[in-house]
Formats: structure tokens, C-alpha cells, sequence
């Protein structure tokens, strides 16, 4: 929660001075920051912690490559980011450490040009690294890795704002992104393995399986947009 605090005041910052720095509306280009709520269903793996919603921060860079008579179509690459702890038996620590490296498309279409409803979707990879402190063997970590996809709907609120009369086509437009969707993501599995000791005599141990994790679910953005 505090590393998304950080990221959280960070958003804000920067969305005020791309709106201090005045634009123009239309753009071919786009920068977004965005945090996003994971609504998830039943996690299937009790030590990532009892709460099925994951909260990320996405970092986005889209382009246009056509335009039609009431809209535009983009290609965009994404990155989020999140993280997830719990206390395990009230002996181990455990966090939850999920990225996802994403590709898609997506559809604009204005109304006015302050208001901008989208669709969008894409998929990528998931990596999952779940680590465990407080075990006699020292800290273990593992990551597992799947496919993620995502279908969203949502609007964009532009603030556009004259940079200079004579060069307003080669302005900024910066705005806030509303959405909402659903993301799906294959199961990742988990298998705690004790770390060697050695030349240390110790009793034989095998891996215990954790179970595995299903991070599909409802999910809502909202975030800051620059176009340019």
C-alpha cells in the first residue's frame, strides 16, 4: 500500500503539469499512467492473504494507425505492476508480486472533443513471484508464469487548452481514463522447495505444494493521460 501511495501521488503530480503545460485536442501519440482495482474470484492459494482484490499501477504507450469518420484505432503496449501481503499461520511473512507485460488494441470515439469513449483489448505474459520469510531455511521465493488477456470499455476526459494560436495542431492534450472490464489469466502454480543446507545433516525433505493461483477477475482503471 505504500509503494501505491507513492505511485498514487506521483499520478496526481504529473497530471496537474501536463495540464498546466496547455494543449491542443487531437494527437497521434499517448503516455498513461494508470491504477487499477483487481476484482478477483476465489485466489485458490490461501498464503497470497485472504483478499481477493489486487490493486497495480500501469505504465501505457499507445499510437494511432488509422483513422475513421467518427474515430481512431491504436496499438498500445503496457506494463503493470502490483503487490500483495499477508502473514501466513502468524509465523511467515508472504508477499505476492505480479507483472504483466501486455499488447493490444483499441478504438476511440469522440462525441465532443472532451469526451471520448473507448474499447479496448490485448494479451501478454504474467509473472507471479510469491516469496515466504520466517522459515527455518531462510527466505524462498518463487515465480510462476502464465497468459493474460484483457477486454475493456471506458471513456477519456480531455482537458484540451491552447498552447499558441499559430501552432495549436502541435500541442499536448492530457486528460483523465475511466474503465472497466475483465481480465483473465491462466492459473499460476506454486511448489515450496527448502533451500539446501548443505553439508548439514538434516532430515530428507520434499517440495510442498502450494496450490495454484487464478488472478482473473472484474477490473477497474482510472489513471492520467499525455497525448502528443
Amino acid at each position: 500500500m505504500r509503494k501505491l501511495s507513492c505511485v498514487a501521488r506521483f499520478v496526481l503530480v504529473a497530471f496537474v503539469v501536463v495540464v498546466a503545460a496547455r494543449s491542443p485536442a487531437r494527437a497521434a501519440q499517448e503516455v498513461a499512467v494508470r491504477l487499477s482495482a483487481e476484482l478477483g474470484g476465489d485466489s485458490g492459494l490461501y498464503a497470497t492473504g485472504g483478499s481477493k482484490t489486487l490493486l497495480q499501477a500501469e505504465l501505457g504507450y499507445a499510437h494511432t494507425v488509422y483513422s475513421f469518420r467518427r474515430g481512431q484505432l491504436w496499438v498500445e503496449g503496457s506494463w503493470t505492476i502490483g503487490e500483495r501481503h499477508d502473514r501466513l499461520f502468524s509465523t511467515f511473512d508472504t508477499s505476492l508480486l505480479v507483472q504483466q507485460f501486455t499488447v493490444g488494441a483499441r478504438a476511440t470515439f469522440p462525441i465532443r472533443p472532451w469526451l471520448v469513449p473507448q474499447v479496448r483489448g490485448g494479451v501478454g505474459a504474467l509473472l507471479g513471484t510469491l516469496r515466504m520469510n520466517g522459515l527455518q531455511s531462510g527466505a524462498v521465493s518463487e515465480t510462476g508464469a502464465g497468459f493474460t488477456g484483457y477486454v475493456l470499455a471506458g471513456l477519456q476526459l480531455l482537458l484540451p487548452r491552447p498552447w499558441m494560436a499559430l501552432h495549436a495542431s502541435r500541442g499536448i492534450t492530457a486528460g483523465l481514463v475511466l474503465e472497466g472490464g475483465y481480465c483473465y489469466s491462466t492459473s499460476l502454480r506454486y511448489t515450496l522447495s527448502p533451500q539446501s543446507s548443505g553439508d548439514a545433516v538434516q532430515m530428507p525433505s520434499v517440495p510442498t505444494d502450494l496450490g495454484t493461483l487464478s488472478l482473473s477477475g472484474g477490473l477497474i482503471r482510472i489513471g492520467a493521460l499525455l497525448r502528443f
